[in-house]
Formats: structure tokens, sequence, C-alpha cells
């Protein structure tokens, strides 16, 4: 409401809305990219694994820019670290370095982005617990980090704090990076494992580890692949689900009745629509094809989205919703993006990975994004001359308050903390000034 017969007039302008696209979740934080191209990070930071630089690593539970004017296309988060491909064929790293996972030759810790490297022919990277595997144009594989369970596959268990190829081939079209192993697709449909096999995560029929690329089964129409912690989940180009490794917690989503852990791929029921997957720690999400989301595994901390702290051993909606486009998952929080733009994020919250400025874990999906614009709900002339600005919006933001006569020249009148959800701000000057106009910014 606009009171004292003045005509004021008021705006809210937020800080950059742009559209998330590309998305990654670590164990305990959160890196995504606008449709601008700009890079934003939250959660925990104890490793500088958000990238902003803060000298003090402290977490974020709201999303903060990283960088500015960079156009970043692909990134990726393992358990401490994070590395992200710029539109240039770049790659870059930063975050926890102890096993050389960063890939850039030194053991350190790293709070901001640092080139790995000058290549610029890289294509793809997904990240590991503590290691790293990237894909280049011409279709060569590299990996670097922890190599303790031949989690790189180069033929031995020694790390390497650099990029090192797989092999000598050119045929690799995507992969994935699980706990302490490693899934990749090659070009003609056949699906390739190595690494930690404890729990039969490879899918090769056995629990025997193993230092360098071995085929899961002989089947090649395997369209996507990704790794949990110690649990394989991929799609078949009919659309079907299979399964493999670790199903102590469900997060295999087969029938009952199955073993603790599956050595070879299973199919998750019968279904012919499943569009995309992620894999979390203990627990599976995925998308169908008319857009529903679906979830199944542990959910001691509301990681599935449905409401409770009831594990699932088998498929179980998330929500009614039927518009979702893209899902992943961290640890134990999930990031979705609906068709219309939107992010939402739930589970474990005890790091701010959810986002939402808060530290209380969801057990239903947030939206975060995008995010609740400001609004002046009262806006009067006092006796004094002097004008009283009420405005409502997120809790725990702070604002700019500027004011102008003209709508060209606009000056700080103060800053604005709304601790509650609501606040209220003075301009002093406005009888001297002839201030008719306001508008709230974030810094």
């Amino acid at each position: 409401m606009i009171a004292g017969g003045v005509g004021l007039i008021a705006s809210a302008v937020a800080a950059n809305d742009a559209p998330f696209q590309p998305i990654a979740a670590g164990k305990w934080h959160t890196v995504a990219i606008k449709a601008d191209g700009s890079l934003w990070a939250w959660g925990r930071n104890e490793w500088g694994q958000l990238g902003d630089g803060d000298g003090n690593m402290e977490g974020k539970s709201s999303p903060v820019p990283i960088g500015s004017g960079d156009r970043w296309l692909a990134v990726a988060a393992g358990l401490y670290h994070t590395v992200a491909l710029k539109a240039d064929g770049s790659l870059w790293a930063w975050g926890w370095n102890s096993y050389g996972q960063l890939g850039i030759n030194f053991i350190d810790i790293t709070n901001q982005p640092v080139q790995m490297g000058l290549d610029r022919d890289w294509r793809a990277v997904v990240a590991g617990s503590r290691h790293t595997v990237a894909l280049k144009t011409d279709g060569s594989l590299w990996t670097w980090g922890n190599n303790e369970y031949g989690q790189l596959g180069i033929g031995n268990t020694k790390p390497q704090f650099s990029p090192v190829q797989v092999g000598t081939n050119h045929d690799w079209r995507a992969v994935a990076a699980g706990r302490n192993y490693t899934v990749a697709l090659k070009t003609n449909g056949s699906l390739w494992a190595w690494g930690d096999n404890e729990y039969g995560q490879l899918g090769i029929g056995t629990t025997k580890s193993t230092n360098q690329p071995v085929q899961v089964g002989t089947d090649q129409d395997w369209r996507a692949v990704v790794a949990g912690f110690s649990h394989t989940m991929a799609l078949k180009t009919n659309n079907t689900l299979w399964a493999w490794g670790n199903n102590r917690s469900g997060n295999l989503g087969v029938p009952a009745g199955y073993p603790p852990e599956e050595h070879s791929p299973v199919q998750v029921g019968a279904s012919h629509d499943w569009q995309a997957v992620a894999a979390g720690e203990i627990y599976t999400v995925a998308l169908k094809t008319d857009n529903t989301l679906w979830a199944w595994g542990g959910n001691n901390v509301g990681q599935l989205g449905i409401g409770s702290t009831s594990a699932q051993s088998s498929p179980v909606q998330v929500v009614t919703d039927q518009d979702w486009q893209t899902v992943t998952s961290g640890g134990s929080h999930t990031v979705a993006l609906k068709t219309d733009g939107s992010l939402w994020v739930w589970g474990f919250n005890d790091y701010g990975q959810v986002g939402n400025g808060t530290t209380e874990t969801q057990y239903s999906p947030t939206p975060i994004w995008p995010s609740q614009l400001p609004k002046f709900t009262n806006i009067t002339r006092l006796p004094n001359g002097q004008i009283q600005l009420d405005v409502e919006g997120p809790t725990n933001v702070v604002y700019r308050v500027l004011g102008s006569a003209n709508l060209l020249d606009w000056q700080e009148i103060g800053i604005l903390t709304n601790a509650t959800g609501s606040a209220s701000s003075q301009d002093t000057t406005a009888p001297n000034l002839h201030r008719r106009f306001y508008r709230l910014e974030q810094p």
C-alpha cells in the first residue's frame, strides 16, 4: 500500500536471477551454473571447495557467485573438491588436494579456481570422492588423484597429481565416478568399470577390484551411467533402468528378497520409461519420461524428499508433480530442476548445502530459486516529511535501499537487514531532496 497521497513509486531488484542449468552436488556442498554462464556455490567450505576465495573458508547457506565475468560450461563436485569446465575448453579446480585430485601438480588446499594445465580441449569432467576423471574432445579419457583401489584405471595403484591417459583409446563417450571406482561408456554402447569392487559395484560378476578397465557384460545398448558411494545405476537405450552393487539400504530399488549386494546388473522393475538417474551415497533418484520424479534407498535425513525418514526398497514418487527436468544427488541431499527453471533441493542440510539460507534439514522439495523478490508493503510520508518504507521478503537477507527524485540519479539511503521476513527503513532526507522513487538491491 502507498499512503500519504504522494504518488511514490517503488520497485525491487534482486541479484542475478538467471535460471540454473548444469548442477553438481558433492558430499556436503552444491555447485551450479546459471544460463548466463556464471558459477554459484553453497554448503560446506572447510577445504575451500566452494571456490569463493573466503580466507576463513566459512560455509554458505545460500548461493554465492564464484569469480566474475567467466563463462562456465560444466561442473562436478567430489567429497571436498570441485572441478569445472569453461566455455573455452579449459579445466579448473579448487578445494581439497591431498591426493592430487585437483590435478595441479602440488599438494595444497586452494579456495579459488586454479587452471589445470594449459589444455583447452576438455569436453566433460566428473569427480569421485578423491579422484577426478575427464574426457577430451578427441574421445580420450584422463584420470588423476587417489588411486589406492585402482580407480584411475592406469594399471597400477599409484596416485597421480596431474592427468594421465587411460589406455590409448579415443572412443570414450561418457564417464561417472563413485567413491573409489569409475565406470565409463564407449561410443559403441559398451560399459566398462574399474577400481574398488567390495560390493560388486563394478558389475563384473565378482567382488574383485581391478586397476584397469573391464567390460560389464557384453551388452552394447547402454545409454547412461551414474555412480554412487558403492552402487551403480545405468540406463539402456530402451529406457530400462539397471542397478548393481551395495543394496543394504535398498538403494538398488530391486524387489524384496534380493541379497544385500548385486555383482551384475539387475533390472529395476519392468518399466521402459526411465529418462535419467542420479546416485547418492545410499540412495537413488530418477526421472521418468512423463517428468515425474522417483526415489528409493536410505532416507535417514530426508534425502528421498517424500516428507519422512522412512527408507524405501523400491521406487516411490516424490510428490505428484510432473514437471521435473533434471536431478542430481550429493552425499545425502538432492537437487532438482523443474521445466519452468525453478531449482528445488532437499535432504541433509547441516552445512547449508540445501541453499535455502538455513541449516535445517529438509524432508520435502524446497525451492531455492527463483529467489523470493523483496517488495515494499507500505510507503508512507510521515508528518515531518520523511518517508517510511516497509519491506517484506526472504529472511536473513541484506538490501541496499536506494532513492531518486527523477529515476535517473539514485542515492543509497541505507542498508536494511531483513532478519525476520519484514523490516522498515526511513528516508530522513526526503523533504530536502524531493525523492519520490525507491528501490531495493541485494549487494
